[in-house]
């Protein structure tokens, strides 16, 4: 099952990348709303139960550490994604540092 962050650009969750806490979709249609138009998706882009956004996309300010040390969304905030890939500064972004080989398997159609 996927369980990577649906932020274009974000590499959390993938094998190279950083493992940041990643947050469901809120049940609110209101707030779907504005995570997809964050996401610069169309409205009717399916969210699944595998849909999920990292950490590193929101106001830490919306967010709580648990007595056991999970990071949970305060969804009774309402909070909304508003920190783009291109805005996390450099010292904290991760670029994955091997490719995947090309498939040695043609594909014929």
């Amino acid at each position: 099952m996927p369980n990577k962050s649906s932020v274009v650009g974000c590499n959390s969750g993938y094998k190279d990348g950083p493992n940041y806490p990643r947050f469901k979709f809120p049940q609110k249609q209101e707030l779907v709303a504005k995570w997809l138009l964050f996401l610069n998706r169309p409205a009717d882009n399916v969210v699944t139960n595998n849909s999920f956004i990292c950490s590193q996309h929101f106001d830490p300010s919306s967010m709580q550490v648990t007595e056991h040390n999970f990071t949970r969304l305060n969804y009774d905030l309402n909070p909304i994604p508003t920190i783009h890939p291109q805005l996390i500064p450099q010292s904290q972004a991760t670029i994955p540092t091997k490719l995947r080989p090309p498939s040695k398997e043609r594909i014929f159609q």
